[in-house]
């Protein structure tokens, strides 16, 4: 997500601050797409009053469970002035508008702005990218049981490339992570979607993978 982003700002020849200090003011605020707006994950939701400390918010493709009530008090919470939000597939779309009072918009995750053209090389095997952490469905993890399971998706923002080179490595990956499965898929892997512990994996597809003739989506 991080580096999709970079490459975007980089190749409209905008500049850009990585805030580290809560204090440190810009002119605008961009804030990274994620899938951090969740049950499991939902850290930024704790960032009210910075982010309405900010004239100009942007809140860049993310996926919004607006089921979970601290996503909710989120958007209800944020100005809506100020606040303009992205989703990254419809059912997010859908559901923000019915709760955020201000301006929603759709597109494609910042992942889709990285140039996979290095990485698409023939592959061997089979990678099986299973989630084991707070998003992991039990359901697909006993699919896979009696194979090898490699969460490679860990690391920082910084370590985009090493997760690209292990990808490329594979002919065939199966995963339900969302961003193993866009860089498989525009990588040109023969790529098996799975569904997490929420809509996410799914919507993705529906939105941005399922044109691509190699990106199948495994309804379970």
């Amino acid at each position: 997500i991080y580096e999709g982003l970079f490459k975007y700002f980089k190749d409209n020849n905008n500049k850009y601050d990585i805030i580290n200090d809560k204090n440190k003011k810009n002119e605008i605020l961009f804030i990274c797409g994620s899938g951090g707006f969740s049950h499991a994950y939902n850290s930024m939701t704790k960032y009210i009053d910075l982010i309405n400390n900010y004239e100009d918010i942007w809140i860049l493709p993310s996926t919004f469970d607006c089921s979970v009530d601290i996503v909710k008090h989120f958007l209800l919470s944020i100005d809506n002035k100020k606040v303009k939000i992205f989703c990254r597939e419809k059912k997010s779309y859908n559901d923000v508008i019915d709760i955020f009072n201000g301006d929603v918009f759709i597109d494609h995750d910042t992942a889709f702005n990285i140039d996979y053209s290095k990485w698409k090389k023939r592959g061997i095997g089979i990678l099986n990218a299973i989630r084991l952490d707070d998003e992991k469905n039990n359901n697909i993890i006993n699919l896979f049981q009696n194979k090898k399971i490699n969460d490679i998706s860990k690391g920082n923002y910084t370590e985009w490339s090493t997760l690209l080179n292990e990808i490329s490595k594979y002919d065939e990956v199966h995963t339900n992570r969302a961003h193993i499965s866009i860089a498989s898929t525009l990588m040109g892997k023969k790529t098996f979607i799975y569904p997490s512990n929420y809509f996410k994996q799914e919507e993705i597809y529906k939105y941005s993978l399922s044109k691509y003739q190699n990106s199948k989506f495994i309804n379970i």
